[in-house]
């Protein structure tokens, strides 16, 4: 059984943060949490001042967002949280998401108190079109696709880090974030982690977050694709090809995941500009992927 929650705090990942939209982010989350805990990567300390329940670390270096959520968590399961929920600087949550989420929560381990459940997140909306994101229920070789409704809850394959309620007991239990994976991949693992040990992922189509993958969105031959910066598939084919390694996950899972890499790798270098850059950096993947190098850019591991 999984106990009530009743203090959440929040954890938000920073890099160069557009100053008004961290703080407006913040104001949104104020309401409904203990403390916000805002996690730099960057190398400025970020605007302020700030009140009290926010409390800015000035990581050493950049953790990567792995290292930035663990810590955040860290930091906040030490205070006495029940739970935490972490976002991207570039999410804005509606006022009072948070405080669904729990409600949302409570109200399920209250009728089905013997329910494993690791984490509740809302359902994510496409910014640019205000479409609501498909997800999928959990998968091996055959998926099938789910579009959240008003209402209704779904049991999902993942949930994406941004607006992502974990439960100190779930978190204690799974473990951290893989921080060799750096920036991506990193709530797909997690959540197959959480899964391979028996619990459920739930989905709250009544709780909307507008959210935006990527920089931008393409279609190819139909095909919707996100645009991402030339950087981004180093990390995008490398950790896929850590994911396909892991032998705790199904092969069919493993498969669908690095055949998406894949396609949105070879769409990027059709449609996208910067191709030299894009071909430069999932060359580097390749190879360090299948050297099993994990971290930054490409540390061996021990």
């Amino acid at each position: 059984m999984t106990a009530q929650i009743t203090t959440v705090c929040a954890v938000i990942v920073c890099f160069h943060p557009d100053p008004q939209a961290l703080q407006q982010l913040v104001d949104n989350l104020q309401p409904d949490v203990q403390t916000i805990w805002l996690v730099n990567n960057g190398p400025q300390p970020l605007a302020g001042p700030w009140p009290a329940s926010v409390k800015q670390v000035q990581c050493s270096g950049n953790l990567g967002v792995a290292g930035a959520i663990n810590f955040g968590f860290d930091q906040a399961f030490a205070q006495g949280a029940d739970a935490v929920i972490g976002f991207d600087q570039d999410s804005l949550p509606p006022p009072g998401l948070v405080e669904q989420l729990r409600c949302a929560w409570n109200a399920i381990q209250q009728k089905q108190p013997q329910n494993r459940l690791a984490a509740i997140g809302p359902a994510p909306q496409d910014k640019d079109t205000g479409h609501m994101l498909h997800t999928f229920a959990p998968y091996n070789w055959r998926r099938r696709r789910l579009t959240p409704t008003m209402g209704k809850s779904l049991v999902v394959d993942h949930l994406i880090t941004s607006g992502c309620l974990i439960s100190r007991a779930a978190w204690q239990d799974i473990g951290p974030n893989n921080e060799g994976l750096f920036i991506d991949w990193i709530d797909v693992e997690w959540c197959g982690r959480a899964r391979h040990m028996g619990y459920h992922l739930l989905m709250d189509g009544s709780v909307i977050l507008p959210h935006r993958i990527g920089q931008k969105s393409g279609g190819i031959l139909g095909r919707k694709f996100h645009v991402h910066s030339p950087f981004r598939h180093y990390f995008v084919l490398r950790n896929a090809m850590q994911l396909f390694r892991d032998s705790r996950f199904p092969l069919g899972w493993r498969t669908h995941h690095i055949l998406y890499a894949i396609r949105v790798i070879v769409a990027n270098l059709i449609w996208a500009p910067e191709r030299s850059s894009r071909l430069a950096h999932v060359v580097r993947g390749l190879r360090d992927g299948w050297a099993g190098r994990t971290g930054p850019q490409g540390q061996v591991p021990d």
